[in-house]
């Protein structure tokens, strides 16, 4: 394959950059090179762990998972540059499908470019970087998510009820009376409703039935099956046997609180159920479940501490949680919000998605971790700018999003 040097417009392209001068632009560019692939040549491999980014400059690209599943994109010069099949280790072949040019960025090179923008100036961001996995880490990495792959691990299931309330859910015409006789069949799940979603008055001197038609015509389907699903998800972290829910707190925290700045971000934007945003944000590292449990059952053979244990959840939790929505058919952009929520230069579009509100919530929810030091600044990020984001907005979103954590897990918990 042959390489050149990208030129200042190309690196212009690509978001996170795009801020930087012409001499920094310049700087960058001459630490990389614009590649040429020939119809057929593989651009990444399925089970690859480098750390860089693939940015295809023009032409088609087809990613290729085990299953044979095919999926084709296509770029054209001038388009904004988004990378591509960026999770680790890679799922896909990433296959040319006519003769095209494109560049790999190291990840650490684009934070460090990203973080070095005259933007970030005023920003809530902690600018150190932590030093990049090694080799031995990732091939650790790589031997967990292969195991867990060729050993048909066991997936979580969800309860009788998802089902129920999904089909409802799917359904545009149900009415209050049949969705109120299915929340009747799960007492557990439908005394969360009452209790959520009534006055004490409101359930003197009424039968069970009456109350339950009560909650389910003030809800409605949609927002009724937004709250039963985030009880079920939080139920799973919960429920599970008492080593593996201590080891799943952290995680299950996590997803709590992207939850509620999830929810809390929607409530400011019309065009979102905040309800929805909630259960996308619970959802966000449900896959953490069965890295966890894999470890729990299985790490002896990989002899790794408990920091170790968690950067192999991190770094491979977005795979796994593809795979469980994809199972329980998710809809497609929760679906995406979840596989993209760390995608930090991610745009798609200038119009505000469901992933972006995930993506910026679960960046809040970073910041108080020991993770805040690799995050990127936030004027670097576009999700933010699409929310007008600045120092002063997050401080106000977190102590908003407290309120909303505890409104949730009266909801739910």
């Amino acid at each position: 394959m042959d390489y050149i040097i990208p030129d200042v417009s190309t690196l212009k392209r690509i978001r996170s950059l795009s801020l930087l001068s012409n001499d920094q632009l310049i700087a960058l560019a001459n630490q990389l090179r614009v590649f040429t692939a020939r119809k057929g040549d593989l651009l990444i491999e399925k089970g690859s762990i480098e750390s860089s980014s693939l940015y295809v400059l023009n032409g088609k690209v087809s990613l290729i998972a085990a299953d044979g599943r095919t999926k084709q994109i296509e770029f054209a010069d001038g388009d904004e540059l988004n990378q591509v099949a960026q999770l680790r280790p890679c799922i896909y072949d990433v296959q040319a499908q006519e003769n095209l040019r494109y560049i790999k960025i190291n990840k650490q090179q684009l934070v460090e470019f990203a973080q070095v923008s005259d933007a970030v100036s005023g920003d809530i961001s902690v600018h150190s970087l932590r030093s990049s996995d090694d080799e031995h880490t990732n091939s650790i990495i790589y031997d967990i998510y292969r195991n867990i792959m060729c050993n048909d691990v066991q997936l979580p299931a969800l309860p009788a009820v998802a089902k129920d309330i999904t089909e409802l859910y799917q359904n545009q015409n149900i009415d209050a009376g049949r969705l109120a006789k299915v929340l009747l069949a799960y007492p557990a799940v439908s005394d969360k409703l009452v209790r959520g979603a009534t006055k004490k008055q409101d359930v003197s001197n009424k039968s069970p039935e009456q109350v339950m038609l009560g909650v389910a015509t003030r809800l409605g389907t949609k927002s009724a099956y937004y709250l039963i699903m985030t009880h079920i998800i939080n139920q799973l972290y919960v429920s599970q046997p008492a080593t593996l829910a201590e080891k799943l707190k952290p995680y299950r925290e996590h997803s709590l609180n992207v939850a509620a700045i999830s929810r809390s971000l929607a409530k400011t934007q019309t065009a979102f159920s905040s309800d929805r945003a909630m259960l996308a944000g619970m959802l966000h590292a449900v896959g953490s479940l069965v890295i966890v449990d894999f470890l729990i059952h299985n790490g002896e053979g990989f002899a790794l501490d408990a920091e170790e244990i968690n950067h192999a959840t991190l770094t491979l939790r977005q795979e796994f949680t593809s795979l469980l929505l994809r199972r329980w058919k998710f809809a497609e952009d929760i679906v995406l919000a979840a596989e993209s929520c760390e995608d930090w230069f991610r745009n798609p579009s200038d119009e505000l998605d469901l992933c972006d509100i995930v993506l910026v919530a679960n960046y809040h929810s970073c910041l108080s971790t020991n993770r805040a030091a690799s995050l990127p600044p936030i004027s670097a990020i576009p999700a933010m700018q699409k929310l007008k984001m600045t120092p002063a907005v997050s401080i106000e979103l977190i102590k908003r999003s407290n309120l909303e954590k505890e409104n949730i897990e009266k909801l739910i918990c």
